[in-house]
């Protein structure tokens, strides 16, 4: 790993300039570098940029009392493993709580935006870690009579709803400053694995250490000083654009390689529905993947 002062140096290298520039100022290549290094972690989904959380989830519930927009706490039908969350999701309110009491009743709860009235439905939501930028895979692992089979289903944009659900579903909410992940149609006591992309470490001084390993490091600089030339310099002699693409192939063919590497791997124990979809669904190519015991 290293640090921005690392980064930063390396492209006033490059660029033959100094930290006294008028052009390439310490200010602008501070903003430059974690928007390159973010960029980079998106050509793939790198090994040690993949975080991983597993936990039991909760199934959805309802209302037993009707809520108001001062309400702190909330009484529904069932709560079983409802410790294992930190929202709930109802109607379009976000709602975090911070402890569950008895059977029925999470409190220190926060996010009423408007009243709810008894019967409105309540779904858990996972709160993502901080680092989380984007998902990879979501699993669901349910025991069914003698095996255990694992479903995946990722919604993009959207998620829908239909009773009873035909198989998992989720979809990541947002708030102002936290990503929640609903899911919906999985059972109790199943056990969800996610697996998300990490967002690279924001750079707030410059001894922060960097998420990517040293072996890319003279590539990021390479884009930084392209996107420096492009953006604060004129560029008439096109050394920006060429900085910028040099590197950025490089990254990808090194991408390519390791990409290659890991799916020979996953192919020999990854297997895709023959003919059927989850709970005798008739339909394929749906994005499902199982694995059986």
């Amino acid at each position: 790993t290293t640090t921005r002062q690392t980064i930063r140096n390396d492209v006033y290298q490059i660029l033959n300039d100094t930290d006294t520039s008028q052009v390439f100022t310490t200010t602008k290549l501070n903003a430059l570098i974690p928007e390159i290094e973010l960029e980079v972690a998106q050509m793939w989904k790198w090994q040690f940029l993949r975080g991983r959380q597993q936990l039991i989830t909760p199934v959805y519930s309802t209302l037993e009392t009707a809520l108001t927009t001062v309400s702190t706490t909330i009484v529904m039908g069932d709560n079983d493993n409802w410790e294992n969350t930190q929202a709930a999701y109802i109607m379009q309110d976000i709602c975090p709580y911070t402890g569950v009491s008895g059977s029925d009743t999470l409190t220190g709860v926060t996010g009423i935006a408007v009243a709810h009235g008894a019967g409105q439905t309540v779904y858990p939501l996972i709160q993502l870690p901080s680092d989380y930028h984007k998902l990879i895979d979501v699993y669901f692992g349910r025991t069914e009579t003698m095996y255990t089979r694992k479903y995946l289903y990722i919604l993009e944009t959207d998620w829908w709803q239909q009773s009873p659900y035909a198989w998992p579903a989720c979809t990541v909410l947002n708030d102002a400053t936290v990503a929640y992940l609903l899911c919906v149609g999985h059972a109790v006591g199943d056990t969800i694995t996610i697996q998300y992309q990490k967002r690279p470490a924001t750079y707030t001084t410059d001894a922060d250490i960097s998420s990517f390993p040293n072996e890319y490091i003279p590539y990021i600089a390479m884009m930084v000083a392209g996107q420096a030339k492009l953006r604060y310099d004129d560029n008439l002699d096109g050394m920006g654009k060429v900085l910028y693409e040099e590197a950025k192939g490089k990254i990808l063919m090194m991408t390519k390689l390791y990409g290659e590497r890991e799916q020979g791997m996953s192919r020999l124990v990854r297997t895709n529905y023959p003919s059927r979809g989850p709970q005798g669904y008739s339909g394929t190519g749906l994005g499902y993947g199982n694995w059986n015991a």
